[in-house]
């Protein structure tokens, strides 16, 4: 078992602890327990195994089967397709439930799905209804016990609760919604790992060339009912990379429309 949490967890966690608060709930912590489950509230006097999940481009690529290299720059051709990752996110925590519920000693089990960030990497945008719907389609489509999933953005700490078991989901009449309803935009992002050096100023600095990546990766969706065509960007360079402006936009479409 781990002695500490993740930098990244133990934000996601306080930020859910701020949530809790801040809608007048008693909240304590069992300071005990830091792994498997990441943590344990005492929310109202009942206990809770919080276990969390990272979204990050790391574990993105992850998902479309790709192992990132140390010190290796990437160009991500993303498909943004929150309904899939919320479900693998669920996936692989969800038979887990009974173990971090009899480590906590905890009557309910919560599910936090942390949205991570890299430099010019955007993975979830909370504030678009559009994946706020996915997050919610994705959870309804999913094999799931957790009592409650929420998702938490790291850049601001927003929470949103996607699931309770008590009150059901965020989006009305869930079971009426199509998702992604013909296509999924396609994010274009650089990644990568850097090491921070003493520049000749004294002041720390990196160096990259930005021109030459090491990588592009052009990934197909993970919904295998949607396929996207990068012919058109093979032999672009890697020019604009801040905005991605100088590509074409590009969407997957479901593949019955691109036969």
């Amino acid at each position: 078992m781990r002695e500490h949490r993740t930098k990244s967890e133990q934000k996601a966690i306080d930020a859910l602890k701020k949530m809790l608060v801040e809608r007048g709930k008693n909240v304590s912590e069992d300071e005990k327990i830091k792994d498997k489950p990441d943590a344990v509230l005492i929310v109202e006097g009942i206990r809770v195994a919080v276990e969390c999940r990272i979204l990050s481009p790391e574990m993105l690529m992850y998902y479309h089967g790709v192992k990132r290299e140390p010190d290796k720059l990437y160009q991500l051709f993303l498909p943004r397709e929150p309904h899939v990752w919320i479900g693998r996110s669920i996936e692989a925590k969800n038979g887990k439930i009974k173990e971090y519920k009899e480590r906590g000693e905890s009557e309910e089990a919560w599910l936090v799905v942390h949205v991570g960030f890299a430099t010019g990497v955007r993975v979830g945008r909370l504030e678009a209804s559009w994946e706020v719907v996915g997050y919610a389609y994705g959870t309804y489509k999913t094999d799931n016990n957790f009592d409650r999933i929420y998702v938490v953005h790291e850049q601001n700490d927003e929470v949103l609760c996607i699931y309770r078991r008590d009150t059901g989901y965020c989006i009305k009449e869930i079971d009426q919604v199509t998702f992604p309803k013909g296509n999924i935009p396609i994010e274009i992002s650089f990644f990568g790992h850097v090491k921070v050096k003493e520049l000749d100023n004294g002041r720390p600095g990196i160096t990259l060339n930005l021109n030459n990546p090491a990588e592009r990766l052009c990934l197909q969706p993970l919904d295998l009912n949607y396929g996207v065509d990068y012919s058109e960007i093979e032999n672009l360079s890697f020019s604009n990379i801040g905005t991605g402006s100088g590509y074409p936009e590009l969407f997957a479409y479901e593949k019955i429309l691109i036969k």
